[in-house]
């Protein structure tokens, strides 16, 4: 598929401009917060160490029948954010197929991943302090070549993004966009704990076509 971009450039003129090709989409959206009980219930899973923070041993919190509500505020915002920045098919949507909880105490921090086996990833931050934040790698800027140096960043020449984590935000991605949270650092030591809910997802539904020979039908 070929998307037509129609030139801004003045021909009768030195001036030009530069286009963000293939930009990745990140979706952030705004969500009520749990109630009491649907927090209690977040707070309260049994967890592991994963690396340097914690882990839920459940990877299916979000089909509980307490976090239906949050489940289907999820899903409308997968709707919106699928049909804009992957496909407006209508025979086409995408269902949860896990979701698991995370811990990140103070001096804490997750570990750089990206989300195999799932075509969106999302987070959902239950419990943030202001200081927070998600950072974005660009995955052909990692190791870089060439160390030009540029003390102006921009959308162009950035090899990570640092975006704040506000309570009750959910954040949707490429799953295969690598991903960490550095080290949490507040002068409170006794600080609560960043809490978010993660979940991966899949196609459902009908994907290629038959003239192709590439049609497949998924569950």
């Amino acid at each position: 598929m070929t998307f037509i971009l129609d030139s801004m450039i003045d021909t009768e003129m030195s001036q030009g401009n530069v286009f963000g090709l293939f930009p990745t989409p990140l979706g952030q959206y705004k969500l009520p917060p749990l109630t009491k009980s649907q927090y209690k219930f977040v707070l309260g899973q049994d967890n592991k160490i994963n690396r340097s923070n914690r882990i839920s041993l459940s990877k299916s919190i979000l089909e509980d029948k307490l976090m239906a509500g949050v489940k289907s505020k999820i899903e409308s915002c997968l709707t919106e954010y699928f049909k804009l920045a992957v496909s407006s098919n209508p025979n086409l949507k995408l269902r949860m197929t896990q979701s698991w909880s995370n811990y990140t105490g103070v001096g804490e921090n997750h570990h750089k991943h990206s989300h195999s086996n799932s075509v969106i990833s999302g987070v959902y931050y239950v419990q943030t302090l202001d200081t927070d934040a998600i950072t974005f790698h660009h995955k052909d800027r990692s190791n870089y070549h060439w160390d030009v140096g540029s003390p102006d960043l921009n959308a162009f020449n950035s090899s990570s993004w640092w975006m704040p984590t506000p309570q009750d935000s959910l954040m949707l991605f490429p799953s295969e966009l690598v991903h960490s949270v550095s080290s949490r650092k507040t002068k409170d030591e006794n600080a609560p704990d960043r809490i978010s809910i993660s979940f991966n997802t899949f196609y459902t539904g009908e994907i290629g076509n038959d003239d192709d020979a590439t049609k497949l039908v998924l569950p």
